[in-house]
């Protein structure tokens, strides 16, 4: 599950320090409590390298279904709700950093930030839906080492050169599948932060400063 996301102050340098030639029409304010349903910086061509901004979510095609916010990469390539996107409509969604919920039974889900250690800006493997408005999911795989004491999935993370492989249209459907494999531990870290975060309406990059916990048996 990915469920919250981040594009914190310079995301626009970072972004751009990924590809260096991307242009937008327009440059939303930072954010530190992106949640579905809202807009994601979205890039679908490999050759133009021009970003939307997509809603987070495709609607469910029953009523009464909450949006599909994210795909599971173990078999978004067979499932008839993702097949045709996963061929046809692949696209990066960038963010600088995600949370996540610690839950142990009776107690309250502590809430983690996590992000590249370097800080850099980073590229999730989505698929896009021409809706009346575009909206895009962010597929995910196994957690990582680091990620796996507080969740059991995470994001697909890529880097600059995987990116450009998972929008090209002629990459192999065999290599995009193998594609979807957990990022380097070494190359992420990750802190508690406060539980304000758990309220859509909180912003502020209060958000994402480190939070002391007690210890929880286990974590880390």
């Amino acid at each position: 599950m990915c469920g919250r996301l981040t594009l914190t102050a310079n995301y626009k340098e970072k972004i751009r320090a990924l590809f260096d030639d991307v242009t937008s029409e327009a440059w939303l304010p930072p954010r530190y409590n992106i949640t579905p349903g809202q807009r994601l910086p979205v890039l679908t061509t490999p050759g133009k390298r021009h970003m939307d901004w997509q809603l987070w979510g495709w609607n469910a095609s029953m009523p009464g279904r909450a949006p599909l916010i994210n795909a599971r990469g173990e078999t978004v390539h067979r499932l008839p709700t993702f097949r045709d996107a996963f061929r046809e409509r692949r696209c990066l969604i960038f963010a600088d950093g995600f949370y996540e919920w610690h839950r142990v039974a009776k107690q309250r889900p502590q809430p983690y930030y996590f992000k590249r250690a370097d800080g850099a800006a980073f590229p999730l493997a989505g698929m896009w839906r021409a809706d009346a408005v575009p909206s895009c999911v962010i597929i995910t795989t196994e957690a990582n080492g680091l990620m796996h004491p507080v969740h059991h999935r995470m994001p697909v993370i890529f880097t600059p050169e995987s990116a450009m492989r998972w929008l090209d249209p002629d990459t192999h459907p065999d290599t995009l599948v193998n594609m979807l494999q957990p990022f380097p531990s070494e190359a992420m870290t990750c802190h508690p932060v406060s539980d304000r975060v758990n309220r859509a309406g909180e912003e502020g990059e209060t958000l994402v400063e480190p939070v002391r916990i007690l210890e929880q048996p286990g974590l880390f």
